[in-house]
């Protein structure tokens, strides 16, 4: 989850030349000559034919085969079908072989009727659809002082069309001219995302303001077609070598919406028919891919990533799941399920707790499809996007954390990072806010109570220069035939720095059955328990507490020192605290001294002992003292530390 509201920084990278091209179109961008409906639907420009849309699934002729054979992928009638074929076998007869078929034909046939009222139902929706009325504006024709009504089904990509208050966009259209002198238009998205809210449309002043006529010459180079409703990139030339004007999603107004509060509004067809966004995503053709485990979400976080995505709190809140669906080693397997069209994805890897944060990003609408050596496939939010990965610094013990460089569709370069508190907040911006500081802490810290494992998730974004720098570094690092963990460790210190904090998360790692009762069956024998983990102290306590290892009646001693004076006077006043409890206890007891132990819990973090392990002088006092603790908990240790106790 979010561990604050934070604003991330708005700031843009350069096109970089080692990631992207010179600056310049995709090879698959969309050429769409405003007015020219000839040109711009070329035989060569890969364009829907017209506006038309069919969402029936069956013809005249594809009817019998099609639905015959969606009826028998249900296993079920294939076994019947079955149990009839081996009845017309004259050793096997159970029943006539007249009417054996009988209680099957009966299903196929009503069930088929019943399909085939559903698709003329279909049809006559879309016939009604693709007959309705709009306004196209002729430039290239005589009659370019007047609009020319014309059905739907006929509107093609590039010609201007008029909307009326209160009617419908026809197509999915960039916004030229409204009523408003602004340039402003108000919609309703009810169709599409069931909002019955206004949102508000620009169009760009240096269109706003010309007649139609003057932009028989504009071309408009936009993206292909694709499922997400929430953006757009496009640029508008408006003749000769005339400056690009950059088109976003305010810019645009999808097919299904209905135009509120303005007069009228003039926009160019760039979409038409089942290219629409509305249509795509209206599939039933498509894919359906659906993570193998299901999480638990948040309401309030699904709805800010749906409907105010391109605000601040929304960019932070998708940079956040990027860095859980990029930062990590995980390989998605897809799996094939009874429905053709769901694909089950079930992530492998080393570690559960990356699974995890997979999983939770999956749910959230951030679903990791394949990966390669080179790049990642990533859903994000119903958009399918690829990004480079320019190089991975798996995690290690002494830097506590994983970072990934990666290449954003947008050709900027992240490093996303994730890893322990203590290693996180040290390598923060020194201009970050505090207030999201302290607020992470407090929520980690809460986490950390509940017995959860916590990380901090952290993103930079790298300029030119420093990108740069990072790839000579990697490079040479990565080639190095002597100390490459060392220089591969080294370049990940030095780019891993100004970080920016995008949130925090908490995994619980359940207990296997019947631990809780084997420990205290060893407490009971009066073994001593030593636990030794990376964990938080909070963590640790409280998983203490949930395995049975702390009970109620035993007393906590918590030492947490950084110099060997402090650490050795924080064990003798320890000592010396158990040896008055047990004198207290046995007078208490009568002087019985077989029940004189007092149950004691010392929790110690790693760094307070490192200078006593060198002297060996924790484990003498350990060992030698006269008060047994019941249990010891070494937190944040290190592997040498854990190898020396």
């Amino acid at each position: 989850m979010l561990s604050s509201n934070s604003s991330p920084s708005k700031l843009s990278l350069p096109l970089l030349p080692s990631v992207a091209s010179a600056a310049g179109d995709p090879q698959d961008a969309r050429l769409v000559f405003v007015g020219d409906p000839d040109r711009s639907s070329s035989p060569g420009a890969d364009v829907a034919a017209s506006n038309a849309i069919r969402t029936t699934k069956y013809s005249l002729l594809t009817f019998s085969p099609r639905n015959l054979f969606e009826q028998f992928r249900r296993v079920a009638y294939i076994y019947f079908l079955a149990l009839a074929l081996l009845n017309q076998i004259p050793q096997l007869t159970v029943f006539g072989r007249q009417t054996a078929f009988l209680p099957l034909g009966t299903v196929l046939l009503l069930t088929a009727i019943k399909d085939a009222y559903e698709d003329y139902q279909r049809h006559r929706s879309d016939t009604a659809e693709n007959n309705r009325p709009a306004s196209v504006l002729p430039l290239r024709s005589q009659q370019a002082a007047s609009t020319v009504r014309k059905k739907w089904k006929e509107i093609r990509v590039g010609e201007l069309v008029r909307v009326e208050v209160n009617e419908t966009i026809p197509c999915d259209m960039v916004l030229l001219s409204t009523s408003d002198p602004t340039g402003v238009a108000y919609v309703q998205t009810t169709n599409l995302d069931g909002e019955s809210n206004l949102k508000s449309c620009y169009a760009k002043l240096e269109t706003a303001a010309l007649a139609p006529e003057a932009l028989a010459a504009a071309i408009i180079r936009c993206e292909p077609p694709n499922l997400n409703i929430y953006g757009f990139q496009a640029t508008i030339e408006l003749g000769g070598d005339g400056p690009r004007i950059p088109l976003g999603p305010t810019n645009i107004v999808l097919r299904g919406c209905d135009v509120k509060n303005t007069s009228w509004v003039v926009g160019v067809a760039v979409y038409v028919g089942m290219e629409t966004k509305v249509m795509l995503n209206n599939s039933v053709d498509g894919q359906v891919w659906r993570p193998k485990a299901t999480v638990n979400t948040d309401r309030k976080l699904l709805r800010l990533l749906e409907t105010e995505r391109h605000t601040e709190a929304g960019l932070h809140a998708v940079g956040f799941f990027l860095a859980l669906a990029t930062c990590n080693t995980i390989v998605p397997r897809v799996l094939d399920t009874s429905d053709p069209g769901v694909k089950l994805i079930d992530y492998q890897g080393d570690s559960p707790d990356e699974q995890a944060l997979v999983y939770a990003a999956a749910a959230s609408g951030f679903v990791l499809l394949g990966r390669t050596s080179g790049h990642i496939t990533i859903d994000v939010l119903g958009e399918r996007q690829r990004f480079e990965v320019l190089g991975l610094h798996e995690f290690d013990s002494d830097r506590k954390r994983m970072s990934a460089v990666i290449c954003c569709p947008d050709n900027s370069v992240k490093l996303f990072v994730k890893g322990a508190d203590s290693a996180m907040f040290s390598i923060l911006d020194r201009s970050f806010d505090l207030e999201i500081v302290r607020a992470t802490e407090m929520h980690l810290h809460a986490y950390s109570s509940l017995g959860l494992r916590t990380l901090v998730i952290g993103m930079r974004d790298l300029s030119s220069r420093e990108f740069e720098n990072w790839k000579a570094c990697h490079n040479t690092a990565s080639t190095s035939l002597s100390g490459r963990e060392d220089l591969l460790g080294d370049t990940a210190i030095q780019v891993e720095s100004d970080l920016r904090i995008l949130g925090a998360t908490g995994i619980e790692d359940k207990l296997q059955q019947g631990v809780p009762e084997a420990i205290e069956s060893l407490r009971e024998a009066g073994i001593r328990v030593w636990v030794l983990t990376g964990d938080k102290q909070e963590t640790a306590i409280s998983i203490g507490y949930s395995c049975k290892l702390i009970s109620g009646n035993m007393s906590q001693i918590i030492i947490n020192s950084h110099s060997k004076e402090s650490c050795k006077q924080s064990l003798e006043d320890a000592i010396t605290m158990c040896e008055k409890l047990t004198i207290s206890r046995t007078q208490t007891d009568g002087g019985s001294t077989g029940s004189a132990t007092v149950p004691v819990a010392l929790i110690i973090d790693g760094p307070t002992v490192m200078d006593k392990i060198v002297n060996g002088l924790f484990g003498v006092m350990l060992m030698h003292v006269r008060v047994p603790f019941g249990w010891l908990s070494l937190v944040k240790g290190l592997p040498k530390t854990k190898c020396f106790i």
